[in-house]
């Protein structure tokens, strides 16, 4: 795939409040043309019909991979997984904005700080 971190930043960017996960599967599914533009090739079928075996694997090796360019993801330093969820932002000594967000892993549970 050509130009895969301009990719990977427009795919944020347009995700919304899907995780990056969800939203490559949905574009990949409505969208006829999304692999014509992750590709930067002219297929001759829509969706991933025209797909050679080499750049299906390359799909297949490119989600595989996905939580660590998605945006929205904090990985857990305990477990290692991806599903983090954002709890509560924590407040300075009398500052309005917050200076760490706690986060809680939702595979294992673990309690971490993020600036």
């Amino acid at each position: 795939m050509k130009n895969l971190e301009e990719k990977l930043k427009v795919l944020n960017e347009r995700k919304e409040n899907l995780d990056l996960r969800e939203f490559i599967e949905q574009e990949a599914t409505n969208d006829p043309n999304f692999f014509r533009w992750l590709f930067d090739e002219e297929f001759e079928k829509d969706f991933a019909e025209s797909l050679t075996d080499e750049q299906e694997e390359e799909f297949a090796v490119f989600m595989d991979d996905i939580e660590q360019h998605d945006d929205s993801l904090k990985k857990c330093d305990y477990c290692g997984g991806w599903e983090v969820e954002q709890g509560k932002a924590r407040y300075g000594d009398g500052y309005w904005t917050p200076y760490e967000y706690e986060y809680n892993c939702a595979n294992c549970g673990n309690l971490m700080f993020i600036d």
